[in-house]
């Protein structure tokens, strides 16, 4: 299914009746379901589209709401997470988005009964595409999760015909953005290599991990250690016989937060 959403007051959205909800998760033929507004793509698998609708009842509606939100409309927690993560690139090249789902009941006679509620965990993945105009061809892209009390969960995305690609399995708020990309350089002195990593802590990055090679792919040594500033710096010894290095950066949870880095010599 590929439906289309945009309402009069220029926010995008998209109301669809629970029996056709309750149909889509009973088929067999539908196994997944697209939203699209000017700007952003939402495709849904089955698993979200069983959750969705087994939280609803024949007459109640749901509404998938796809917002760009100003950041001055953001939690300060939130507004401060995002400002230490792009200190040096500005708010202009940040794209924040608010996805929702909503559940509304009604009764028989068409009367709305209760809160409308919103469903958060999806027990499935949503891919979302959205319009992005990087405006520096040597930065990279990121995606992140920031929750109402600030904390930030990174998202691995791909940039492609100018828009950017996430997949996710939560509905909140997530802010697409470009930074300067972290940049290695290697010094080798005798058996030793210098390494000096600039913006080293790109996306509050905790950790860097290191690794030296041969020329057959053997790895002759490995370090890591605690990021603290902007620029990292380690020397790798018995390097010698090194023809190339690896770098990588992980978060807080030991979890990558970047594609690895590859110095060749």
């Amino acid at each position: 299914e590929d439906l289309t959403g945009n309402d009069a007051s220029g926010s995008n959205g998209l109301t669809l009746p629970g029996d056709l909800i309750d149909a889509m998760g009973e088929s067999e033929n539908v196994d997944s379901f697209t939203v699209k507004t000017q700007d952003t793509e939402l495709t849904m698998d089955s698993d979200v589209l069983n959750t969705v609708a087994d939280a609803m009842g024949t007459n109640d509606k749901l509404t998938v709401r796809i917002d760009t939100v100003d950041q001055s409309d953001l939690t300060d927690d939130q507004k401060d997470a995002l400002a230490a993560i792009n200190a040096d690139s500005g708010d202009d090249n940040v794209v924040v988005l608010d996805l929702r789902l909503i559940v509304t009941s009604y009764d028989d006679d068409g009367n709305q009964v209760g809160e409308s509620e919103e469903l958060h965990e999806l027990n499935g993945l949503v891919n979302v595409r959205a319009k992005y105009e990087k405006t520096d061809p040597d930065s990279i892209l990121i995606g992140i999760y920031v929750d109402e009390n600030g904390v930030t969960t990174y998202l691995p995305v791909v940039y492609e015909d100018g828009y950017i690609n996430f997949v996710t399995d939560h509905f909140s708020v997530y802010a697409l953005m470009e930074v300067s990309p972290m940049k290695v350089s290697v010094k080798q002195e005798d058996s030793a290599l210098n390494i000096t990593i600039k913006n080293a802590n790109i996306m509050n990055a905790k950790t860097a991990i290191i690794s030296a090679y041969d020329k057959n792919g053997k790895m002759l040594t490995c370090t890591e250690g605690t990021i603290i500033s902007d620029t990292y710096t380690t020397t790798l010894e018995r390097c010698e016989n090194a023809v190339a290095v690896k770098v990588f950066v992980v978060d807080a949870k030991s979890a990558p937060m970047m594609e690895p880095i590859y110095w060749e010599k």
